[in-house]
């Protein structure tokens, strides 16, 4: 997400964000309200950029105009939601949540597969917690710090060789040296 958009982003959910409240990480989602008897291929999905704090889902319609506060769509606890099902599928992941009364997909493209899965653990512990993030964007709070690994292993002591005798230098005209070959040159 271009650093523009995510200033935007960021400073558009201030004004809906509770005192205290972190944001951890956002971008861009395709989502669709689930409707019966109508398959998952045909749904008309919408691209939404999801913030997600500490505390809240917050989804925002995405406008060329820029974004505002009265841009949210939903701005719900994560007590609100609960994951149905999580797909891997190449090339999106895909999470299905129950939000009472209605369910909704939430897909996420192969760089953001990050959000859709930091989504998923803080819906559902019991999911695998994504990697922590190489560096956060600006204005998120930084992800938690991974637990240090064991120092590396020193390495082999070099074993001694024998020196092999130096490579002859090539004739100056550019042809092959007769003394490569264990005869003197007869030039010289």
């Amino acid at each position: 997400m271009p650093r523009r958009n995510l200033e935007e982003l960021v400073g558009a959910s201030r004004g809906v964000l509770a005192d205290g409240e972190q944001v951890i990480e956002c971008g861009p989602c395709w989502a669709a309200p689930l409707r019966p008897r109508l398959p998952l291929v045909l749904l008309a999905r919408r691209q939404l950029l999801m913030v997600l704090t500490d505390r809240r889902v917050l989804l925002f319609a995405r406008w060329r105009h820029g974004l505002r506060a009265a841009d949210l769509v939903i701005g719900k606890r994560y007590e609100a939601f609960t994951v149905l099902s999580v797909r891997r599928a190449r090339p999106l992941l895909q999470l299905l949540v129950d939000m009472p009364p209605s369910r909704f997909v939430f897909e996420f493209r192969p760089r953001r597969r990050r959000l859709g899965q930091v989504l998923a653990h803080r819906l559902d512990p019991s999911l695998p917690a994504p990697e922590p993030a190489v560096a956060p964007a600006p204005g998120l709070k930084p992800a938690p710090a991974a637990t240090p690994a064991a120092p590396p292993d020193p390495p082999p002591a070099p074993v001694a060789t024998p020196t092999a005798p130096p490579d002859p230098q090539p004739a100056a005209g550019g042809a092959e040296d007769a003394t490569f070959w264990g005869t003197p040159n007869p030039r010289s």
